[in-house]
């Protein structure tokens, strides 16, 4: 196993990626890109929702309780 020393972090040579450690990185990306996917979903439809009850109850005011 090759050591270094260095004063400066930024002159270190780079890390090597194998396969097993590329693996384990694809899966973690494909986990978070189906959680943006659901949450993109999830805010479509909130926003969708929003946008429905605005134009359905925009006659409507709602009233506040008075604060004693």
């Amino acid at each position: 196993m090759p050591r270094y020393v260095a004063d400066n972090p930024d002159a270190l040579p780079s890390s090597r990626l194998y396969e097993g450690d590329l693996s384990i990185l694809m899966n973690l990306i494909g986990k978070m890109e189906n959680e943006i996917k659901e949450l993109n979903i999830a805010l479509t439809s909130l926003a969708r929702d929003v946008q429905q009850g605005s134009k359905c109850s925009s006659s409507v005011q709602p009233t506040l309780p008075a604060v004693v």
